[in-house]
């Protein structure tokens, strides 16, 4: 069910809601069965003594055993504390509803400072920290569409659940349920679940603010391949559209004259689908900063040699615009207008380089754009063939894949 959150922890082995679900008007009274100290377990042994007497072969519970669990899964459009895209789900079933999406880290830290004997007795319960761990490596990769997120759904009271993977259906966002286990006595089903769809969304922005005057942050749910920002001036566009794919943009190269300043941005994702322009706060500039910009970074014109002809004076070229040295083995590129690449990519006289959100020239270095990897060589070119140092060919559009065994 969209919206439902939990409020509670893991009590002696019991995962205790803070709210009901769409079964909604359920009583606290009812809802206790979820905290009782006595053992379903026990009470089935006790229910099917009874049961024999009249019916030695039926199954405990044999009718209340809930077949298929389907869940279908959308992007809620915000993100979660730990920066994950936030995620929700629907079902249709009369037998159960879900509870909760949140993430694994959320999840297990529930479950801290319980009594494991009892916590066995209650709950079929798997060792997960290996999903931690993998959720770990792929979080610093930003590789979200192999993060494992938590999915909580409850039985209704006369029900319970298989542990069968094979009773479990999954859809939306290229959902997979890679293991599931079962808790409060098997009425209470947790499916850990990755979405291989997460890094195709453009995501939703949120908060385009300024870091420091100069530079600009934002929020972003889901994990698009790139976003575009313009800068406007007292409204007026400054520059063309600049493309990062990082989470900050420097925009101080353009802010040379004093005003009123803000920036548009937008989402790109891996299929090239752009989301909508989302407006920033505006900030002002004053005249003695905006000399200490322009002393920083004006671009300094070499100007056509006079002729008897009227007119401007036409432009020819730059002193200072092109390939920088950093002074400490590092290059960085300046654009005509003075502003330079920030995560991302640039074509110059022919060949594809790399920045980093610093506006350094990458070199032998591995670089994940979108859904793909390529490699950039020491003198900071992408391969464009052969093989790169790990044993990938790189194809025609430079990506690498490793050879068909």
């Amino acid at each position: 069910m969209k919206g439902w959150k939990s409020t509670g922890r893991i009590e002696r082995g019991k995962y205790k809601t803070g709210s009901s679900s769409k079964r909604g008007e359920r009583s606290d009274k009812n809802f206790s069965r979820y905290f009782k100290t006595v053992s379903r377990k026990k009470i089935g042994a006790f229910a099917a003594v009874l049961l024999a007497i009249s019916v030695p072969a039926e199954p405990v519970w044999a009718s209340d055993l809930i077949g298929t669990v389907k869940v279908e899964f959308s992007e809620a459009g915000n993100t979660y504390e730990n920066g994950l895209p936030e995620i929700e789900g629907e079902t249709n079933s009369n037998k159960y509803s879900l509870s909760e999406v949140t993430t694994l880290e959320e999840y297990m830290s529930q479950w801290e400072d319980i009594d494991e004997e009892e916590d066995e007795e209650e709950n079929d319960r798997k060792d997960n920290s290996d999903l931690l761990a993998y959720n770990e490596t792929y979080q610093v990769l930003q590789d979200y569409s192999q993060v494992v997120y938590a999915v909580i759904i409850d039985a209704e009271e006369e029900y319970y659940f298989s542990s069968s993977l094979d009773r479990i259906q999954v859809s939306g966002l290229g959902a997979e349920c890679v293991r599931a286990e079962r808790i409060n006595d098997k009425h209470t089903l947790v499916l850990f679940v990755r979405f291989a769809e997460l890094d195709y969304l453009p995501g939703e922005l949120s908060e385009a603010r300024w870091q420091e005057p100069g530079r600009a942050l934002w929020n972003c749910s889901g994990n698009p391949k790139a976003y575009h920002l313009r800068l406007y001036l007292d409204g007026k566009p400054v520059g063309g559209i600049k493309e990062t794919g990082g989470p900050s943009y420097d925009f101080q190269p353009l802010m040379q004259k004093a005003g009123e300043y803000h920036y548009q941005i937008r989402t790109v994702s891996v299929d090239g689908t752009k989301g909508d322009w989302v407006e920033s706060e505006r900030i002002s500039i004053s005249d003695e900063l905006a000399r200490q910009y322009q002393t920083a970074y004006e671009v300094i014109p070499i100007l056509a040699e006079e002729t008897e002809q009227t007119g401007p004076v036409q432009i020819v070229g730059y002193e200072n615009t092109g390939w920088q040295d950093g002074g400490d083995g590092r290059f960085w590129y300046r654009e005509t207008d003075g502003s330079y690449p920030q995560n991302s990519w640039s074509s110059i006289d022919g060949a594809w380089y790399f920045f980093d959100r610093a506006g350094y020239m990458c070199v032998n270095a591995y670089i994940s754009w979108g859904d793909q990897t390529f490699y950039v060589a020491e003198d900071g070119r992408m391969l464009v063939e052969g093989k790169a140092p790990d044993g990938r060919n790189v194809q025609a559009d430079g990506s690498l894949a490793w050879p068909e065994s």
